[in-house]
């Protein structure tokens, strides 16, 4: 009866140091994504949870995502990259920042894009790529497309 007993203590302190382990390893989830709105210049919202985006001047997309196992202040890597076809390559490099982590426990963290140009209104897929510690975390893809009248401008 008492070995019973030793298996299972050492069984659950096991998997107790499996659990603790996996929590340290750096995550990343995306709780939203799709069309967002500014509310003022640090906070935006969701307006439209999708993948397709038609692209125009003045709109936000992206994606609200949140790190589990990063510390404060330590390093993160945001990329945005573009390819012509869903097959790839993503060859153009639209934005590559690095940044340190702003934990907020209250509300989640958003890498957002804003096309203010004409020149940013580019067709095609959209992959945008949250990182750290050398490793993607996450990734979102989207579909961007633009009308004829845009496209001309």
């Amino acid at each position: 009866m008492n070995h019973q007993k030793a298996i299972c203590i050492v069984a659950l302190t096991c998997g107790a140091l499996t659990a603790l382990y996996v929590h340290a390893q750096p995550r990343c989830q995306i709780n939203d994504y799709g069309v967002f709105r500014r509310e003022d210049p640090i906070h935006v919202y969701t307006v439209a949870t999708t993948s397709r985006i038609r692209a125009k001047i003045g709109l936000l997309f992206g994606v609200a995502y949140d790190f589990r196992g990063i510390k404060k202040d330590e390093p993160i890597r945001f990329r945005i990259l573009q390819s012509k076809t869903a097959k790839g390559p993503f060859s153009s490099v639209i934005s590559d920042m690095h940044i340190t982590y702003d934990y907020h426990d209250d509300y989640d963290e958003a890498m957002i894009f804003s096309f203010d140009e004409p020149h940013e209104l580019k067709p095609g897929i959209w992959r945008f790529i949250l990182s750290a510690r050398g490793k993607d975390l996450c990734t979102k893809t989207f579909s961007v497309s633009i009308d004829g009248a845009q496209a001309q401008q």
